[in-house]
């Protein structure tokens, strides 16, 4: 079992204060779900919450994206999705399935987060096609407008 030490308590409050703006904007309503969208995803049998913010949307531990989710991501610029390995996970997409949602949702750019060792980087990105690459520590990107 882990254990939390004074690092994690300080590393949450300082997430706590970098975030506190965005959360008060939400719940006053100032920050809208046109600029900030949760969006309801499949966990094995649970649920879960990717967003669409703007011409991107972030969707990471989810096995599956139901059509009322997939209603709401068309015209992005960047997608973000769960592409844990090849083989099924009860609670994570494959990267073929991530591949075929990639291509039905036509993002100018999408890419593939919450991979694990089995996926060697190179190989893998290799066989992916042109506009979907996969996520790495310290990618930053510019989201450009919504399509």
């Amino acid at each position: 079992m882990y254990r939390y030490d004074e690092f994690d308590h300080q590393f949450v409050q300082e997430r706590t204060a970098q975030f506190r703006d965005q959360a008060n904007r939400r719940l006053s309503g100032a920050l809208t779900e046109d600029e900030f969208r949760p969006l309801r995803l499949l966990h094995g049998r649970g649920t879960v919450f990717g967003y669409r913010f703007g011409a991107a949307a972030y969707l990471t531990d989810h096995s599956d994206i139901p059509e009322e989710a997939l209603a709401q991501l068309q015209g992005l610029d960047v997608l973000f999705l769960d592409a844990l390995r090849h083989k099924p996970h009860p609670t994570h997409s494959t990267v073929e399935r991530s591949v075929a949602y990639a291509q039905q949702l036509k993002p100018r750019r999408a890419y593939f987060t919450h991979i694990c060792h089995e996926l060697p980087h190179a190989r893998t990105e290799s066989a992916l096609p042109p506009n979907i690459r996969l996520a790495y520590d310290g990618l930053e990107i510019t989201v450009g407008a919504a399509q």
